[in-house]
């Protein structure tokens, strides 16, 4: 078996230092999750008028960031796309092409559950939750609709990656529609719920669950270089500076969006959403949304990508878009409770203040180890149970 395009960790088990830092990531939220349990939402900076913090931005980040791997993970199983995007006869000699389309799965699925998780402990009673959106859901509220939607999308993922197992073709391409279709369909729900919120001026925007899409995107193609970065030289050659072209369309037309969210929130002074929009642009958040969203996440990985294509100046630019587009779901989500709820809305604009605790920190932090986690060992699950590749594609590789 050629092990050229593997990644070191599949072939020699992963290395020391990597275990360390996953174990490292995992105590922090092991530490956050059991401050959480034990002294409920008293350890994190949110209020009553001020109740959703920076877990509720992780949430938001790993579930779009699942949508846009998995949507562009069509590129593993659908020869249009790959001719479409890569030219026709671009990966004809790949030896592990067909691996594409089963790693970017896997770790949809990593981003998804970790998710979850996410939500699990910022819910106050998550176990009532459960119940009563089997009992009595409200079908009008566009939050159930969230979980059921996520749900399936979850069921669609993992059934892809069993058809893949069993080497059923039109199943996993049935699969995979689905999947994609309930992503996108999740994903632009996701942006409803904010989008739908009367009270709160700086989240109703009608482009809001358009704007979710492609922040999916491109938190997914920066995922997936980071992915495929590790995967081998030959995907590091040939796989991520084609992603790059990809992450360069995405952060052009984020940007665009931003930019024009920002002007309709200052051009007529629409009450409470100009405020809030000052707040983001001048005011508290300043600095989280000029520095970190906008510099660090989009101009600066547009400025590598098309100063340098070489390998490890792209994977610096993945990892710059992602820590972005953290900070640009916490912009959104802090920003749009910077306004007080007031009955009286002749009543003064009151600006309210929400500093992440470091137990709320941790638990952010050390998402990253259970992502890592997760993607290890769903993969070596699927390693295991993964049979030999038919004799037909046997042939063709031979053949090529």
């Amino acid at each position: 078996m050629n092990t050229t395009n593997q990644p070191m960790n599949e072939r020699k088990g992963l290395s020391l230092p990597l275990l360390i830092g996953i174990g490292v990531l995992l105590a922090l939220f092991v530490y956050g999750a059991v401050m959480t349990l034990l002294h409920g939402h008293d350890v994190w900076g949110t209020t009553d008028e001020f109740p959703w913090g920076i877990l509720i931005s992780g949430y938001v980040f790993f579930a779009v960031g699942c949508t846009g791997i998995c949507m562009l993970s069509t590129l593993g199983h659908r020869d249009w796309i790959l001719k479409l995007v890569f030219g026709e006869n671009r990966f004809k000699n790949m030896e592990n092409l067909e691996d594409m389309g089963i790693k970017p799965i896997v770790l949809a699925i990593s981003f998804m559950i970790t998710a979850f998780a996410v939500l699990v402990f910022e819910l106050m009673y998550p176990v009532n939750l459960a119940i009563f959106a089997v009992l009595s859901p409200n079908m009008q509220s566009a939050f159930i609709w969230m979980g059921y939607l996520y749900g399936i999308y979850l069921l669609f993922l993992i059934l892809e990656v069993v058809f893949y197992v069993k080497r059923k073709e039109k199943a996993l391409k049935t699969a995979s529609f689905l999947a994609i279709t309930t992503g996108i369909i999740a994903t632009s729900n996701l942006g409803a719920v904010f989008g739908t919120m009367p009270g709160r001026a700086f989240w109703t925007a009608p482009y809001l669950p358009i704007l979710f899409i492609f922040t999916a995107l491109l938190t997914g193609a920066a995922a997936l270089m980071v992915l495929y970065y590790f995967q081998g030289e030959r995907s590091r050659a040939e796989i991520v500076p084609y992603l790059s072209k990809l992450l360069v369309l995405f952060i052009i037309v984020v940007s665009v969006m931003t930019a024009w969210n920002i002007v309709s929130g200052v051009i007529g002074q629409y009450p409470e959403r100009y405020e809030a929009t000052m707040h983001l642009v001048s005011g508290g958040m300043s600095v989280s949304f000029w520095v970190f969203e906008v510099l660090l996440g989009l101009a600066l990985p547009l400025a590598l990508i098309l100063v340098s294509r070489t390998p490890k100046v792209l994977f610096a630019a993945a990892v710059f878009a992602l820590v972005g587009m953290m900070f640009a779901r916490h912009n959104l989500v802090t920003t749009g409770q910077a306004v007080l709820l007031q009955p009286d809305q002749s009543a003064p604009v009151h600006m309210l203040t929400y500093i992440p605790t470091f137990v709320e920190m941790s638990m952010i932090v050390g998402a990253l180890g259970v992502l890592l986690t997760l993607y290890f060992l769903i993969s070596k699950v699927v390693r295991r149970f993964d049979g030999p590749k038919p004799a037909v594609q046997e042939t063709t590789k031979k053949a090529g």
